[in-house]
């Protein structure tokens, strides 16, 4: 009987200090120090929720199969997530909502296949991001544009096949990009890569920038390190600008219509165009750009819009270029002056550009008001 109580008092003791110490979380297996919530090995598989006041979260070495919107919602101040090792197969829009202030995210050795774009939307504050040793086979575009503070991106030992140069552009801060161990396609996508680990290139970045990414495909270049291909392996087209702008001419008359030139370009990647009027890039609202800005308007052309615009057609392999002017007429085409005169006047065959033919010997003349007569005088464009 004794011996009963004595074990029930040590349970109960067992019991009060498990209590004390996990009064962090709502999941016995969690343990807590000042600054540290630990749940590794603890064959959770879900998030447990934790108090706010933790820096630390680790999670490693669990069954968590998915993270949902609000696993971490209360975690202001949260620095570093430790969520590695686990069996998560996609990260959803917002899985991280509320790590505002996170700093490190461990989420290598799961099973992610798909990322959606908007899955780190708001770790603006992020510096590094450990995504090797997964399956994601396809990062869609914009998936990082938000991470503006970004210093590591480890993507090794995964199934990418393309990772365009849109997916790290905003990434300004970046330092390591790891992407070795791929299926990598070396075509002309992948020709940014080369420029951006190349020394001898106006793109080059830093020296630890994706130095060890191979190629998968074509077989030609199967196995070999990007930095050591040559520009011609990557099949890209220079652009070429198939259609050229065409000078503009306007008469004063008519100033405040529209203006429009057309530029079209094909290429390998397709380049883009930019605009420019004497020399300098068009941002203004004045001017207006297509989409693709293969058209430029210009909304009520006047005299400081008189000038050499030109088509620049640009891509990562290359750019073309092609002019045209816009000019303003004076002289209107129809530009009538009536002297007064007594008599008649005479012209022998006259033509004019609008198909206005006065034919040989015909007396022209006009009456006014005063029962005057007029001398009709052909400004401009008069084939006598």
């Amino acid at each position: 009987m004794r011996f009963k109580i004595y074990i029930g008092i040590v349970l109960l003791i067992i019991e009060i200090n498990g209590q004390i110490k996990n009064n962090c979380s709502d999941d016995f297996r969690c343990r807590c120090q000042t600054i540290t919530a630990t749940c590794s090995r603890s064959s959770l598989t879900t998030v447990p929720r934790i108090k706010e006041n933790f820096i630390v979260f680790d999670l490693r070495n669990n069954l968590i199969t998915k993270i949902k919107t609000g696993d971490f919602s209360n975690l202001r101040i949260l620095k570093t997530l430790y969520i590695n090792n686990n069996r998560i197969t996609s990260i959803d829009a917002n899985s991280f909502y509320g790590l505002d202030q996170l700093k490190d995210l461990y989420l290598f050795g799961n099973a992610i296949e798909r990322i959606h774009p908007d899955a780190f939307v708001n770790l603006k504050n992020l510096n590094s991001l450990y995504l090797q040793q997964n399956r994601i086979k396809r990062i869609e575009s914009g998936t990082f544009k938000n991470l503006i503070n970004l210093e590591r991106l480890l993507l090794n030992s995964n199934l990418i096949a393309n990772f365009k140069e849109e997916l790290v552009t905003s990434l300004t801060k970046l330092k390591t990009l790891r992407l070795e161990d791929n299926r990598l396609v070396c075509d002309c996508d992948m020709f940014w890569l080369w420029l951006a680990v190349n020394p001898n290139s106006n793109s080059y970045r830093i020296y630890n920038f994706a130095l060890n990414a191979v190629c998968y495909s074509p077989d030609n270049l199967k196995n070999k390190k990007i930095n050591y291909l040559s520009k011609k392996d990557f099949k890209c087209v220079e652009p070429i600008i198939v259609q050229v702008p065409k000078d503009i001419e306007i008469s004063s008359n008519n100033i405040n219509n529209e203006a429009k030139f057309e530029c079209k370009a094909i290429g390998f990647p397709s380049p883009s165009i930019q605009w420019f009027k004497d020399g300098r890039q068009l941002f203004s609202e004045k001017y207006i750009q297509s989409e693709n800005g293969s058209s430029l308007m210009i909304n009520g052309p006047n005299e400081n819009d008189v000038g050499t615009y030109e088509c620049v057609a640009i891509s990562n392999f290359g750019e073309a270029r092609a002019q045209a002017s816009l000019k303003i007429n004076h002289e209107s085409i129809d530009e009538l002056e009536f002297n007064h005169q007594d008599s008649d006047v005479e012209f022998s065959n006259i033509f004019i550009d609008e198909d206005i033919n006065i034919g040989e010997n015909e007396n022209i003349y006009q009456e006014n008001s005063i029962n005057g007569k007029f001398e009709l005088i052909l400004k401009r464009r008069l084939l006598c």
